[in-house]
């Protein structure tokens, strides 16, 4: 792994996402920010940390207590 160039995952990430999955009142809209995290960590096989991954990894621990099933699964796999 460490021949692997590491890809900041946040930067395909637009501006404010973690502030639009926080405050969207539906879970399907939840769902589809967090399905634009997981589309950029399968493209990157080695995530470089930056300030932003820290955030998100903290998002993802409050997503872990939402109410709906489906997020939970997605904050667990955007997490790990």
């Amino acid at each position: 792994m460490d021949l692997i160039e590491a890809k900041d995952v946040c930067g395909d990430l637009p501006d404010g996402w973690e502030e639009q999955v926080l405050a969207a009142p539906k879970w399907s809209v939840k769902k589809e920010r967090l399905d634009e995290l997981l589309a950029s960590l399968a493209a990157a096989p080695k995530v470089k940390c930056t300030a932003r991954t820290s955030e998100i990894t903290k998002l993802m621990k409050k997503l872990c207590q939402d109410a709906n099933i489906v997020v939970v699964s997605l904050a667990v796999k955007g997490a790990l």
